[in-house]
């Protein structure tokens, strides 16, 4: 008797000392059975799936095989609970256009966008704190309303815009790099420099804006006033207390990238996730859609959890007013 008792209070007091851990990977698990949720419901929102696939010349006999064969023939909440076991075991099930596993055709699309995605955002990461930190220590100056001008115009116009335009004059008018494609360095060029343009002012804006604030708190003035160098005070005062600003959108941007690849890889035919993704909507795959959904879902949660973990690594301050 003494031993449960002392193992409950053994994992009790370990549960009150990493409060703030347990409480951020609950979150997570109960966000990502609310993606599963959407995931389940949203495919199933525009009506029979039956009838969607089969389309309007499918006869009763056509609809009711394809609803047993798939197991829509059994009530709503039945498919879910099969559904939601048979993710929890690693099963999506089947592609109805593929009839492959839908976990072997994501498998095979992850490499190419990561190829991608991975370099962009860490080319446009290093990129927007360098050019932020540029603009904030020449506050007010031209070379920050230049930098500042830029960052409005790259975040303004969406990742498709530079696509189109860099297709049509590199690869339509000058013939100079393919349009499409990932065999080569030369299919990266276009798709990259898309990206980049667009995410490097989004990094540049915030890095700009949580440096200047911190540059007008009081005691970055007293260190003004000791005659201590602007960029002195940069690295050793004001990038560490703006880490936890840039943690937060770095965390939503890398979670986020594996969905933002939806756009790219359309415009330029990369044979990665997101196009993947349009592809089995216009082919009406509805488990292929679902396992889409829930991996872009899932990877921005855990990219959030990694981070929520970041910061309470970084400044235990945040773990204490959790707690």
């Amino acid at each position: 008797m003494l031993l449960p008792v002392m193992l409950f209070k053994k994992i009790y007091c370990f549960l009150i000392a990493h409060s703030y851990f347990v409480v951020k990977i609950l979150r997570a698990v109960i966000t990502t059975f609310i993606i599963l949720v959407l995931s389940f419901f949203m495919v199933r929102a525009s009506g029979n799936p039956a009838e969607i696939y089969l389309g309007d010349n499918a006869t009763p006999k056509m609809v009711e095989y394809f609803n047993k064969k798939w197991g829509l023939d059994e009530p709503l909440y039945v498919q879910f609970l099969t559904y939601f076991s048979s993710v929890i075991s690693g099963d999506m099930g089947d592609s109805l256009i593929k009839n492959r596993p839908v976990s072997e055709i994501i498998t095979e699309r992850i490499p190419a966008t990561l190829s991608l995605m991975v370099p962009a955002a860490a080319i446009s990461m290093f990129l927007g704190i360098i050019l932020g930190m540029i603009a904030a220590l020449h506050h007010k100056k031209i070379t920050d309303g230049g930098i500042l001008l830029a960052s409005i115009i790259g975040f303004s116009l969406p990742n498709f815009f530079f696509g189109v335009i860099l297709i049509y004059f590199f690869s339509v008018v000058l013939g100079l790099l393919p349009s499409s494609g990932n065999d080569s360095f030369r299919h990266y060029i276009m798709p990259l420099i898309a990206i980049i343009t667009a995410d490097v002012a989004v990094f540049t804006r915030f890095t700009r804006a949580a440096l200047i604030d911190i540059f007008e708190k009081h005691y970055i003035t007293n260190f003004r006033a000791l005659g201590i160098k602007e960029k002195r005070i940069l690295f050793l005062q004001a990038l560490p207390n703006a880490s936890i600003a840039l943690l937060t959108i770095s965390g939503f941007y890398i979670g986020s990238l594996v969905a933002g690849a939806i756009v790219t890889e359309t415009i330029f035919s990369w044979p990665g996730l997101g196009s993947l993704l349009i592809a089995s909507v216009k082919a009406r795959d509805m488990p292929l859609v679902q396992g889409l959904i829930l991996l872009f879902g899932i990877s921005i949660v855990a990219a959030n959890l990694i981070i929520d973990f970041l910061y309470g690594v970084i400044d235990p301050r945040i773990r204490k007013r959790a707690s």
